[in-house]
């Protein structure tokens, strides 16, 4: 009977070092998950300004590409001034509402 007591301390001492290191890997797992998802945050605020800029810089260029068209259809001479500068105004302006709707 002395040795299966001393067999089933032993058994007992094992089993809490066991829980005990269960308990440390389960705070080390959520310290690392912490961190993890504190770099997942970082990186889609990261993607998430540079599509700010590839977004404010398509709607730029799709501007220039247009008054660049107006510029250049002149109908052989036959256009006024006047119609392409208001032409230029109104994407100007449709330009300038879009990249303030975009802050």
């Amino acid at each position: 009977m002395f040795g299966k007591h001393s067999r089933l301390k032993s058994l007992q001492a094992r089993k809490r070092l066991l829980l005990a290191e269960s308990e440390l890997n389960r705070a080390e797992l959520a310290r690392e998950w912490a961190c993890l998802n504190e770099e997942f945050k970082s990186i889609v605020q990261h993607v998430q300004s540079v599509g700010a800029l590839v977004s404010k810089a398509s709607v730029l260029l799709a501007g220039f590409a247009a008054l660049r068209r107006v510029f250049s259809r002149r109908n052989n001479g036959k256009a006024s001034w006047l119609s392409t500068v208001i032409k230029g105004a109104r994407l100007g302006t449709s330009l300038w509402m879009a990249m303030r709707s975009r802050r």
